[in-house]
């Protein structure tokens, strides 16, 4: 006699063998998989529930009123009050880097963190770029 509930397969009344190892494993790879993608997204989250960092060089952004980034008391959580953000794609046209979807990032300043978004060359950067952007160049919302 099987059971099926929701993607996972036990046998009841059998031995406990490798086809119950194997729908384990299974189990485990999607969970793994679901947490991964999980903690993804919240990386890149709008709501401030989530701090990314930097992971490759910093880059000092030169062009002007291309970076928009607000904190308040030095994290992300209320900083739409501050700005007025829109929801523009990674990749997608922009002209204001509040077309841009923000990212909340960890600030070069310890402790801080800002709700940031760039309009990189006319193009909405990606949350990895935004938050290197942001830690490499000097903005009040974290702290300079």
């Amino acid at each position: 006699m099987s059971s099926r509930r929701r993607g996972l397969a036990v046998d009841v009344g059998t031995t406990m063998g490798s086809d119950l190892d194997m729908t384990a494993s299974r189990v485990g790879v999607r969970g793994l998989w679901f947490a991964a993608l999980t903690a993804f997204l919240a990386g890149c989250s709008s709501d401030g529930s989530a701090v990314s960092s930097c992971t490759s060089s910093p880059v000092m952004v030169t062009e002007a009123d291309s970076i928009a980034s607000g904190s308040v008391n030095g994290e992300c959580a209320g900083a739409t009050t501050l700005v007025t953000w829109s929801n523009g794609a990674p990749g997608t046209a922009c002209t204001d880097p509040t077309q841009c979807q923000p990212t909340c990032c960890a600030c070069s300043t310890a402790g801080r963190s800002a709700l940031t978004s760039w309009c990189n060359e006319g193009v909405c950067a990606t949350p990895a770029e935004v938050c290197c952007a942001l830690a490499g160049t000097q903005t009040k919302s974290c702290g300079f």
